[in-house]
């Protein structure tokens, strides 16, 4: 979404914010990813790392600006530069939704292609496919991602219920481990609606 920062402040304020914070970090150039919250006057750092942005940052920019993060991300990095930044336009309001299974087991059934027909949805990442394991926090905490969604909500949305109906137009079929070592056992094939 475009950032609605508070009244009275401007983004050129975190020029000097972002500097020190990556200074004290030991760089002196580069290209950075930064996570910050603005509270009032203040700018608090979450995260901040030499790298174009993980996870959906990448695909959520490109979708809502045209921008390719990871093509300027290795332009600079290999010394090519553009003499001029890409033009900044206005962005589409888009948000990147995570889609997570709620057991673990061996995936035996996904299917995303009911939402890839809603006219909102504009792309759909899976990084998860048939026979793949999954494991939930706190053991592990990037199995039980299925993938994402980049989508263009309208103002109004609630992301939380709009995550919570793509999720349930998924679906996930879950075999528990033991039912793929004893295939006759009585329990462990159970289907859920991500």
């Amino acid at each position: 979404m475009p950032p609605r920062y508070p009244p009275g402040f401007s983004s050129l304020s975190l020029v000097p914010i972002l500097r020190k914070a990556v200074c004290s970090l030991g760089f002196r150039w580069g290209y950075f990813m930064a996570d910050f919250i603005v509270h009032g006057s203040e700018i608090f750092i979450l995260e901040i790392s030499p790298r174009p942005g993980g996870d959906a940052i990448p695909e959520l920019v490109q979708s809502a600006t045209g921008i390719g993060l990871l093509s300027l991300y290795l332009d600079f990095m290999s010394g090519r530069w553009p003499v001029t930044f890409p033009s900044l336009h206005p962005s589409q309001p888009m948000a990147a939704v995570n889609l997570y299974a709620p057991k673990e087991g061996i995936i035996s059934e996904l299917d995303a292609d009911p939402i890839h027909a809603l006219p909102w949805v504009r792309k759909v990442f899976l990084n998860k496919k048939i026979h793949d394991p999954v494991i939930l926090p706190p053991r592990d905490y990037d199995s039980w991602k299925i993938g994402y969604c980049i989508i263009e909500p309208q103002p109004h949305w609630d992301l939380i219920k709009a995550q919570q109906f793509l999720q349930e137009n998924i679906t996930l079929s879950v075999v528990n481990a033991e039912t793929l070592i004893h295939p006759g056992a009585p329990k462990g094939i159970e289907r859920h609606a991500l």
